[in-house]
């Protein structure tokens, strides 16, 4: 045998590997699993890696076993046939838009943990966003910034948040960088605080588009220079400024440098606003037309998506931070000092308004929209004031509720009871509320074993992570042992993790200790709750929020029942959405625009608890999960803090334990099974990002591409 593998072998795997659609495709994940199962869970799931760190005689006796040759034929096909496919739903239902790519711009992109250039719902909701793009064969270019030591690890010492910052090994990056004719790579230069710096381009595939990620770290470009797209929002206001020139103006350039020429401009949050600029640069020295003519021909292909619903969350710089950073294209668009400040200023006249990269986004972009019915409201009244004489209902901000990408968080458990009750192909029908309707067929046992399989798998899966993360700390033997043991596989989970920021409330369930006491301390009805979440590295506030479930794990009232799990990212991620029973959501409305982690554990039949607020207030039905308390809303945070903490309290002990432990002869709790099922029949078809992409082409996409 040769201890050498074949080229066309190594080369199927490779072309798997450089292709990002294997993060939503069981078979293909599977497959880099039985190479080295140790090695796969090391390099964080990364095929790349994997098959540079293997042996090159382990990957050869791998070649010569037939059953796995087969594997990798089957997967290859399955690429080919997904790559090759011309009957796509966007092709089928708006054969226009194939020759008029849509450019995603998104300051993080969350793809999958071994691409680490994400840090929470809003890189992650735009990979599912790319990920189905593709699945529906919409063209799409994806522009971000490769951040080389990305966002934070988690470590938790002494009952207090500490960030690591690994760097990215680009040698293993799962993609290339972006070259020209010449094998040169692709170089683009913009002016960042009156320098010019230098920035390459990286290529990710994901599926049929591309991910392109921008990278300042060149030969050629200072310290300073080359640091700048190092960390995902790190630093102050003129490492932030930075950013966003390289990303806006950057990002339009490095198309333009690839000779791509999308049709429509998406922002995906301000931080990107900038390239507005760029495209209005590029018109008038086309057309030789001032800039309020450019701006309004690029708000023709402009798309404004806004996530946040608070003004504190909008970025905002000086004046001088702006003139020191943008003066050179301030100077191309042949703008004054104050008239570009205008730009970003609600108010054009006011001499105290600080330039808003969302303020620049409305002006720049005829659509805009939030990111569910709930936030839309919320975004009429902060931004009235941008369109003087206009009621907050004729305020033109829209909607489209966020979803998730069903393929990539559907465990394989739940994905065959899906296959099994809506065929194998259901994928391709997801926004088909009429097929899920199929779901009533499927009997109440196989629904309650599914939800018991997937929590004692989720647990198994916790303890192993836990007892491995301490011993790789030197933890001593009891501690890990003591891990081994933690969780109890046949109690009532509840799952709690998100962003730790203070409106989430993460410690509401402990508002009042006596009624926790009641919750946790019932030998008849276990209940446990999983915490996981990372706060800001500046967020003092959050960091103490997590302190405190911290030190209630450690009560003695809780002790075993409240756990917290560190070093919260895509891969914890999916274990704790198919682990929980239930997925508690109690922000403080209506702070939570959309919020995407309660929608992924719909298809492992957990049931939302949670406020109404976001995509749930749209969601529920009163059958489909449970409710904590009404849409009243209190101006006093401490009052709203009570009135919320007693309407969970009432839900948790009159409704939900008792129907989740209310257990018929064959030990099924057929209340609860029934909201299951009402949950996965109603939600799945809804909050999707199928049905979600499918919405931006028929409102926004396919008119941006008509009206020209």
């Amino acid at each position: 045998m040769s201890l050498i593998p074949d080229v066309a072998f190594l080369n199927q795997l490779y072309r798997i590997a450089n292709n990002l659609w294997w993060t939503w495709n069981p078979d293909a994940q599977e497959l880099f699993e039985r190479i080295d199962a140790a090695r796969w869970r090391a390099v964080k799931r990364n095929p790349v890696a994997l098959l540079r760190q293997v042996p090159p005689e382990h990957l050869a006796s791998l070649r010569e076993a037939p059953e796995f040759a087969a594997a990798v034929a089957k997967v290859t096909r399955r690429l080919n046939d997904y790559l090759d496919d011309k009957e796509t739903r966007v092709a089928r239902e708006y054969p226009q838009l194939m020759d008029k790519p849509v450019a995603y711009f998104s300051a993080e992109v969350g793809l999958h943990e071994c691409l680490p250039v994400y840090s929470g719902g809003l890189g992650v909701l735009a990979g599912d966003h790319m990920k189905s793009a593709s699945d529906v064969g919409l063209p799409l270019y994806g522009v971000t910034l490769l951040y080389r030591e990305g966002y934070f690890q988690q470590q938790i010492d002494s009952a207090w948040q500490r960030e690591r910052y690994p760097k990215l090994d680009v040698d293993q990056f799962p993609g290339h960088i972006v070259t020209g004719p010449d094998k040169r790579p692709v170089e683009v230069v913009v002016d960042v605080g009156r320098r010019p710096v230098k920035l390459h381009v990286w290529r990710a595939n994901v599926g049929r588009n591309p991910l392109f990620l921008l990278d300042s770290d060149v030969p050629g470009n200072d310290h300073a220079a080359r640091r700048l797209t190092t960390r995902l929002y790190g630093g102050d206001d003129h490492t932030r400024i930075a950013q966003e020139i390289i990303l806006g103006i950057g990002g339009v350039r490095a198309l333009r440098a690839m000779g791509l020429h999308p049709h429509g401009f998406h922002m995906n949050e301000g931080h990107c606003a900038f390239l507005a600029l760029e495209l209005a640069r590029e018109r008038m020295a086309q057309e030789n037309i001032p800039f309020q003519e450019a701006l309004n021909w690029v708000r023709d292909r402009a798309l404004f998506t806004t996530h946040t619903p608070v003004q504190a969350g909008h970025d905002r710089f000086s004046a001088e931070i702006v003139e020191d950073y943008l003066a050179q294209i301030r100077h191309d668009v042949k703008l004054s000092p104050q008239e570009f400040m205008a730009v970003g200023k609600i108010d054009p006249r006011s001499q105290h308004e600080r330039f808003c990269m969302t303020v620049v986004a409305i002006k720049s972009a005829k659509r805009i929209n939030a990111v569910s019915a709930l936030h839309g409201q919320v975004s009429r009244a902060m931004w009235k004031d941008m369109w003087p004489g206009k009621t907050e209902e004729q305020v033109p901000i829209g909607h489209v509720t966020n979803g998730i990408h069903l393929p990539t968080w559907t465990a394989p458990k739940a994905r065959k009871v899906l296959e099994n009750a809506l065929g194998a192909d259901f994928w391709k029908r997801q926004d088909d509320q009429a097929l899920f309707a199929k779901l009533d067929d499927v009997p109440d046992e196989v629904l309650w074993s599914m939800r018991n399989q997937l929590r004692r798998e989720a647990i198994e899966d916790l303890r192993q992570r836990t007892a491995n993360g301490l011993l790789y700390r030197g933890d001593g033997d009891s501690a890990v042992s003591e891990a081994l043991g933690m969780l109890d596989p046949g109690a009532l989970t509840i799952g709690f993790a998100r962003r730790f920021a203070t409106y989430k409330r993460a410690a509401l369930l402990f508002q009042e200790i006596g009624q926790a006491t009641r919750i946790f301390g019932d030998p008849s009805r276990p209940v446990q709750v999983i915490f996981a979440g990372k706060a800001h590295p500046k967020d003092d506030a959050g960091k103490h929020e997590m302190q405190r479930i911290l030190h209630i794990a450690e009560d003695g009232r809780f002790k075993g029942k409240v756990i917290f799990i560190d070093d919260y990212e895509m891969a914890l991620a999916r274990i704790l959405v198919r682990g929980a029973d239930v997925w508690l959501n109690n922000p403080r409305r209506p702070r939570e625009a959309s919020g995407t982690s309660g929608q992924k554990v719909i298809a492992h039949g957990t049931l939302n608890c949670s406020i109404l607020d976001g995509w749930w207030a749209e969601a529920t039905n009163g059958q489909n999960g449970f409710d904590i308390g009404d849409a009243r809303e209190v101006q006093d945070p401490i009052e709203q803090d009570r009135v919320d903490s007693h309407a969970l309290y009432s839900v948790l002990l009159g409704k939900l334990i008792p129907e989740f432990f209310d257990r018929d002869e064959r030990g099924i709790p057929r209340k609860w099974v029934a909201r299951m099922r009402n949950s996965m029949k109603t939600n799945l078809p809804r909050y999707n990002t199928d049905r979600m992409v499918l919405d931006y082409v028929k409102q926004f996409y396919a008119p941006m591409a008509g009206e020209r």
